[in-house]
């Protein structure tokens, strides 16, 4: 489900107007997905045509350092992305400090990825919720961190001409939708692939 953005985006100007460069940098729920995505619709394309999409899944991925997963958006030499998909966080809850440290370091993340791809549409793929997270018990304070942190994304994403995706149907309380009460099923990386799909399709 895509939100309210400004739409005063731009891709750049040497970007072949017939294939957009899309990178979707993540943990390993991006990992995850376009592992999915090999032998399941909507294929690693997401079906969206001009797209020329890019996987950067990183297992256990934090937002911090902010280089560690930024460095990997581009290859020595390649173009800048016009559109970078940020979905990171949620290895950060539980380990990287308080609701307020965490709210800032997710500030801090999408400024420096503006500040380096500065051409880009920046869009935020919302944190999952998870079943049981590494380093906290209390399910419902983690939720609250992971609302928190979602909400001061969504706040600087949107000053900054950028789209939130969200996704709706993906809860922690439905059973199916989870290997291992962190990563997704067939079932819920259907669903988040198709979130993807529909929001990056409306850009394009």
């Amino acid at each position: 489900m895509l939100i309210t953005f400004s739409g005063k985006f731009y891709f750049s100007d040497d970007s072949d107007v017939s294939q957009v460069k899309v990178v979707m940098l993540g943990d390993s729920l991006v990992t995850w997905a376009a592992h999915h995505l090999l032998t399941d619709p909507p294929g690693l394309d997401l079906q969206i045509p001009g797209a020329e999409i890019i996987w950067r899944g990183i297992r256990g991925c934090r937002l911090k350092p902010l280089d560690m997963s930024l460095d990997r958006v581009c290859e020595r030499g390649s173009q800048p992305p016009d559109i970078l998909l940020i979905h990171l966080g949620t290895n950060d809850i539980g380990h990287s400090g308080s609701a307020w440290e965490l709210r800032t370091l997710v500030r801090a993340f999408i400024r420096e990825a503006h500040r380096r791809f500065p051409r880009a549409l920046l869009v935020w793929s919302d944190i999952l919720p998870r079943q049981r997270w590494l380093g906290m018990s209390d399910q419902r304070a983690a939720m609250k961190i992971l609302k928190g942190m979602n909400a001061s994304a969504h706040r600087i994403i949107c000053a900054l001409g950028g789209v939130v995706i969200t996704h709706k149907l993906i809860k922690y309380n439905k059973l199916d939708l989870f290997n291992d009460y962190v990563h997704l099923s067939k079932t819920g990386n259907s669903i988040l692939c198709n979130d993807w799909r529909e929001g990056l399709s409306r850009l394009l």
